[in-house]
């Protein structure tokens, strides 16, 4: 399922969880605070890492 918003939205919420995580602070936390799961807040951090996340190609997409 797609998240909600539009692409400027979800590119902000990538960069909030990013910048949390530099903060130190713990990927549930980061979570509850955007509305998103812990899941989405790993791939953030892998995402800026610039690694692949397994099962999605390299624009960050899920594989079928």
């Amino acid at each position: 399922m797609r998240p909600y918003g539009s692409p400027a939205q979800l590119e902000h919420r990538r960069l909030q969880a990013v910048a949390l995580f530099e903060e130190g602070a713990a990927p549930v936390d980061i979570a509850r605070k955007l509305g998103v799961e812990r899941r989405s807040v790993r791939r953030c951090q892998a995402w800026a890492a610039g690694r692949q996340v397994e099962g999605e190609d390299e624009d960050g997409r899920r594989s079928p």
